[in-house]
């Protein structure tokens, strides 16, 4: 699904400070949250504030944007994971529009605002499809930065496969990465072995 070779490509693994909290408001419901928080540690790794991840990410895309004496400014597609929307980059989109670059975060099907049932999504091309459509909408002589975030770094893979010459970089925080020894069938195999109850992992009779 991915063509590595003809884009480049930066996997960052972006560790999380152990120090790092966030301060709520703890009623009887909130404690109990807690409670089980502590009692999974393998889901506390996955429910890690990811704004956080995303701040550590533009330091280090700045170091490589900045690299040249000349400052030129990028064109950022951000990509949300599972369960989320373009809303979830809200942290990341000020600093990167105050260095004068161009974001655009998108929103893919029957996620955020966008207005497709889910019940219309029929396969993961049709979920990828505003990705798509807004690459398909830039200049042939226009390249971006693709940024997916979980689930979205199969969908930028799918645009690095179809739009190879309009991507610059893409980066992949802590996300899906599917490639031609590991295609995304495989992943979801996994994920369901790994994740799903074993009363789901066979499919209905």
């Amino acid at each position: 699904m991915v063509c590595p070779f003809k884009t480049k490509i930066k996997k960052l693994k972006l560790p999380i400070p152990t120090h790092t909290s966030i301060n709520l408001t703890r009623n009887a419901g909130q404690k109990r949250a807690e409670d089980q928080f502590k009692a999974k540690p393998v889901e506390k790794n996955m429910r890690r504030p990811v704004n956080l991840v995303l701040l550590i990410l533009i330091s280090l895309l700045f170091a490589d944007v900045y690299a040249s004496e000349e400052h030129n400014p990028k064109h950022f597609v951000l990509v949300h994971g599972a369960c989320l929307g373009a809303w979830s980059w809200y942290k990341l989109i000020p600093p990167l529009k105050s260095y004068g670059h161009n974001v655009t975060a998108i929103d893919l099907a029957a996620s955020g605002i966008n207005l497709v049932r889910v019940s219309d999504i029929q396969t993961f091309s049709d979920y990828s499809k505003p990705l798509i459509d807004f690459m398909e909408s830039i200049p042939s002589t226009q390249k971006v930065i693709l940024v997916g975030h979980s689930l979205g770094g199969a969908s930028i893979s799918q645009a690095m496969e179809l739009f190879p010459k309009k991507i610059s970089v893409a980066v992949f925080v802590t996300a899906t990465m599917p490639g031609p020894s590991l295609p995304l069938s495989e992943i979801a195999q996994r994920v369901i072995h790994n994740y799903l109850p074993s009363s789901m992992h066979q499919p209905p009779k």
